[in-house]
């Protein structure tokens, strides 16, 4: 993980949040996308897809898990 105060001594609390709120994120992208409630324009994208997912949602999808895992453990630590 990132080495960075926020993290100091949490490391494996943050890391199961990120792999929890990742999975839950993948799943609902998941069902979204097989329901049609949304779609991905081939033309936009660079073409490689892991199932029926495009690589840059997983990447966009990780990092909004990153930045909102990091936001929730620094508010806690500027409560403690």
């Amino acid at each position: 993980l990132i080495r960075c105060k926020i993290f100091k001594g949490r490391e494996v609390r943050i890391l199961i949040y990120f792999i929890l709120a990742y999975a839950v994120g993948m799943i609902w992208d998941y069902i979204a996308t097989t329901r049609g409630h949304w779609v991905f324009s081939k033309e936009a994208l660079l073409g490689i897809y892991i199932g029926i997912i495009p690589l840059e949602d997983i990447i966009l999808l990780g990092g909004l898990v990153l930045v909102s895992v990091a936001v929730v453990a620094e508010s806690k630590s500027k409560r403690n």
